[in-house]
């Protein structure tokens, strides 16, 4: 594993994060969640986005979809979603080889989620000029149709708390990040976080 670049992603149950401390451990990556629905904003996006860049780590942002607890399923749809987010993201700028995410788990959601995440991907795709990665479980993946041809054209953010990594879902041919923990520790963290590690080397990471 550790051959691989390894990752953290955060939201606002992480708070204030010692990024330099989290560089020095030897994480490469970090995801942080800037959105959520249609309304949620994460209140510590500015200073973990703004840390985790200028420790010198790869930045990714990830939006939650529905973010039931808030705006409720199946909320107001995935192209207002996806504006949310972009409109989120926009004051901080991109940079070349950053990042971008849609996290699919709400346990609020039903039915096939297909179509919703295929449009969300591709009108953010078409904002931020690249593919965003398209994250999930193999366990959530199935039980909502989400094994679809087009959504494979995405890569593949797979949860799996496991100690190897799974066998790669259909349709997708590799799991690019793979997030093996939500009980990981470390340096300039408080409490737990997820970990990740990134399935190939680090040039390959933006490709």
């Amino acid at each position: 594993m550790s051959a691989n670049p390894l990752g953290v992603d955060v939201s606002s149950h992480q708070g204030s994060v010692d990024w330099a401390a989290v560089a020095g451990s030897g994480t490469s990556f970090a995801f942080v969640k800037a959105s959520g629905g249609n309304s949620y904003v994460n209140p510590y996006l500015s200073s973990q986005a703004n840390g985790a860049r200028n420790a010198g780590l790869t930045l990714g942002f990830y939006h939650f979809a529905w973010e039931s607890s808030l705006d409720g399923f199946p909320g107001a749809g995935p192209e207002a979603e996806a504006a949310h987010f972009c409109d989120t993201i926009a004051p901080f700028g991109l940079q070349a080889g950053e990042l971008v995410a849609l996290d699919v788990e709400d346990v609020a959601a039903y039915g096939d989620l297909s179509d919703w995440c295929l449009r969300w991907l591709r009108a953010v795709e078409q904002r931020v000029g690249f593919r965003p990665l398209f994250y999930s479980g193999s366990y959530f993946i199935a039980a909502h149709g989400l094994g679809i041809p087009a959504l494979g054209e995405y890569g593949l953010w797979l949860a799996a708390y496991q100690a190897t990594i799974p066998p790669t879902p259909q349709p997708w041919p590799i799991i690019a990040f793979w997030q093996w923990t939500d009980r990981g520790n470390v340096p300039g963290v408080v409490g737990y976080c997820d970990r990740n590690v990134f399935n190939g080397d680090g040039g390959q990471m933006a490709s």
